[in-house]
Protein backbone atom coordinates (compact mmCIF):
# COMPACT_ATOMS: atom_id res chain seq x y z
CA UNK A 1 0.00 0.00 0.00
CA UNK A 2 1.41 3.36 -1.06
CA UNK A 3 0.03 6.80 -0.39
CA UNK A 4 1.14 10.31 -1.26
CA UNK A 5 -1.85 12.43 -0.29
CA UNK A 6 -0.26 15.85 -1.01
CA UNK A 7 0.07 14.66 -4.65
CA UNK A 8 -3.37 12.97 -4.63
CA UNK A 9 -1.93 9.50 -5.27
CA UNK A 10 -2.39 6.06 -3.71
CA UNK A 11 -1.23 2.67 -4.88
CA UNK A 12 -1.60 -1.04 -4.38
CA UNK A 13 0.63 -3.96 -5.36
CA UNK A 14 -0.44 -7.23 -3.73
CA UNK A 15 2.60 -9.27 -2.69
CA UNK A 16 0.78 -12.56 -2.98
CA UNK A 17 0.02 -13.24 -6.64
CA UNK A 18 -3.29 -15.07 -6.20
CA UNK A 19 -6.35 -15.25 -8.43
CA UNK A 20 -8.30 -13.33 -5.76
CA UNK A 21 -6.95 -10.79 -3.25
CA UNK A 22 -8.82 -8.70 -0.69
CA UNK A 23 -7.56 -6.36 2.03
CA UNK A 24 -8.55 -3.29 4.01
CA UNK A 25 -6.87 0.12 3.82
CA UNK A 26 -7.08 3.22 5.96
CA UNK A 27 -5.96 6.82 5.55
CA UNK A 28 -6.69 10.07 7.30
CA UNK A 29 -10.22 10.93 6.18
CA UNK A 30 -11.24 7.62 4.57
CA UNK A 31 -11.09 3.85 4.85
CA UNK A 32 -12.27 0.92 2.81
CA UNK A 33 -11.19 -2.26 1.09
CA UNK A 34 -9.40 -3.29 -2.05
CA UNK A 35 -10.32 -6.32 -4.17
CA UNK A 36 -8.26 -7.75 -7.04
CA UNK A 37 -9.43 -10.67 -9.13
CA UNK A 38 -8.61 -11.97 -12.60
CA UNK A 39 -9.29 -8.78 -14.60
CA UNK A 40 -10.85 -6.38 -12.10
CA UNK A 41 -9.54 -4.07 -9.39
CA UNK A 42 -11.79 -2.29 -6.92
CA UNK A 43 -10.85 0.29 -4.32
CA UNK A 44 -14.02 0.71 -2.29
CA UNK A 45 -14.57 3.55 0.16
CA UNK A 46 -16.65 2.48 3.13
CA UNK A 47 -16.42 5.76 5.02
CA UNK A 48 -15.05 9.18 4.13
CA UNK A 49 -13.72 10.47 0.79
CA UNK A 50 -10.43 10.69 -1.12
CA UNK A 51 -9.18 13.43 -3.43
CA UNK A 52 -7.21 11.53 -6.08
CA UNK A 53 -5.75 11.95 -9.52
CA UNK A 54 -3.39 8.94 -9.73
CA UNK A 55 -3.20 5.33 -8.63
CA UNK A 56 -0.02 3.30 -8.78
CA UNK A 57 -0.99 -0.21 -9.93
CA UNK A 58 2.22 -1.90 -11.18
CA UNK A 59 0.70 -5.38 -11.46
CA UNK A 60 -1.41 -4.28 -14.46
CA UNK A 61 -0.20 -4.30 -18.07
CA UNK A 62 -3.14 -2.65 -19.81
CA UNK A 63 -6.19 -0.84 -18.46
CA UNK A 64 -9.38 -1.14 -20.52
CA UNK A 65 -11.92 0.79 -18.41
CA UNK A 66 -12.09 2.99 -15.32
CA UNK A 67 -15.18 3.89 -13.30
CA UNK A 68 -15.13 6.38 -10.45
CA UNK A 69 -18.16 6.37 -8.19
CA UNK A 70 -19.87 4.20 -10.82
CA UNK A 71 -19.28 6.54 -13.78
CA UNK A 72 -16.99 5.82 -16.74
CA UNK A 73 -13.96 8.08 -16.53
CA UNK A 74 -11.31 9.21 -19.03
CA UNK A 75 -7.82 8.08 -18.01
CA UNK A 76 -4.22 7.56 -19.01
CA UNK A 77 -2.15 4.53 -18.04
CA UNK A 78 1.60 4.20 -18.44
CA UNK A 79 4.20 2.12 -16.60
CA UNK A 80 1.75 1.09 -13.89
CA UNK A 81 0.50 4.63 -13.19
CA UNK A 82 -3.22 5.26 -13.75
CA UNK A 83 -4.14 8.96 -13.94
CA UNK A 84 -7.44 10.81 -14.31
CA UNK A 85 -8.79 14.28 -13.55
CA UNK A 86 -8.41 15.26 -9.90
CA UNK A 87 -11.65 14.16 -8.26
CA UNK A 88 -13.18 13.65 -4.82
CA UNK A 89 -14.09 9.96 -4.63
CA UNK A 90 -16.83 8.96 -2.22
CA UNK A 91 -17.77 5.40 -3.29
CA UNK A 92 -14.78 3.91 -5.06
CA UNK A 93 -12.75 3.17 -8.17
CA UNK A 94 -13.24 0.13 -10.40
CA UNK A 95 -10.60 -0.73 -13.00
CA UNK A 96 -10.83 -3.39 -15.71
CA UNK A 97 -7.39 -4.56 -16.82
CA UNK A 98 -5.25 -7.15 -18.59
CA UNK A 99 -2.35 -8.72 -16.70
Amino acid sequence: FLFDLPHHKIGFNPIEKREYFRSIWSLDGAWGNVVVDKNRFECNIISGALALQCMELPFMNEVTEVRIDGKKTAFTFRDGLLCFDDVLITKGVEVRFEK
